[in-house]
């Protein structure tokens, strides 16, 4: 109910207000409001959808026996969890990250999903936010933790969707990629709790390479560091 009249708000107000990108700093938290004000980024801007660079995934699954009135059931709640990440170069050294979200509740008992997601690798980066959204946008909570590396998106209640419903996009200022990214899944079961699943492989913003000039000074500042322990010792 939440979700579908806030829904329908944010389709009002994307009717009359421009699009536009956020900056996630670190410590920030973006709720439903800011959401719906910088609107939504079409598939067409370049700036955001340049050259597709690869397609990568990660899922996890949280299974548990449980009594359906009648007796225990074996496996009665299944639910899967699924992050998609499609990388695009956005030109002037940026990089986009577009994840979709998926669920999948194959239990069919309870209210059961994922409550949401973390991605990691973001520390020392900007992070902009802009969305693609199929349908009506499901209004999640986003933060970014106060060292800048995760991101989180929170939804109001479980997510159990087949397609994404919308894409998050998060544009760095990183000109490559690599996969060194993590991620957890959040998957919540009903009368057991929500459990943090990890996610590996991940893409993230690739730490840009040292100069040859930069690379000399840091070989410098550590023979330094060297000869000033054993001075001391």
């Amino acid at each position: 109910m939440i979700r579908s009249v806030l829904a329908a708000a944010g389709l009002c107000l994307g009717a009359v207000l421009p699009a536009a990108a956020l900056t996630l700093a670190p410590g920030d938290t973006l709720d439903s409001a800011d959401y719906f004000d910088f609107g939504e980024v079409a598939t067409s801007d370049a700036d955001w959808y340049g050259t597709h660079l690869g397609s990568f995934s990660a899922s996890a699954n949280v299974t548990r026996d449980g009594f359906d009135g009648y007796e225990v059931v074996t496996g009665l709640y299944d639910v899967d969890a699924e992050l998609s990440v499609d990388v695009y170069d956005g030109g002037s050294a940026t990089t986009t990250f577009a994840y979709g979200f998926l669920a999948t509740d194959n239990g069919l008992f309870g209210t059961n999903g994922a409550l949401g997601y973390t991605v990691s690798g973001f520390a020392d980066y900007t992070v902009e936010i802009g969305w693609s959204i199929a349908g009506f946008p499901y209004v999640p909570f986003i933060s970014r933790s106060a060292d800048g590396d995760t991101v989180t998106v929170e939804y109001f209640d479980p997510l159990d969707a087949l397609n994404p419903i919308e894409t998050l996009l998060l544009r760095v200022d990183a000109p490559a990629f690599a996969l060194t990214g993590t991620g957890t899944a959040a998957i919540s079961i009903d009368s057991f709790g929500t459990y943090a699943e990890p996610l590996s492989g991940l893409p993230a913003p690739a730490p840009v390479p040292l100069p040859p000039a930069g690379l000399a000074l840091a070989c410098g500042l550590a023979v330094l560091a060297g000869a000033r322990r054993r001075c001391r010792a």
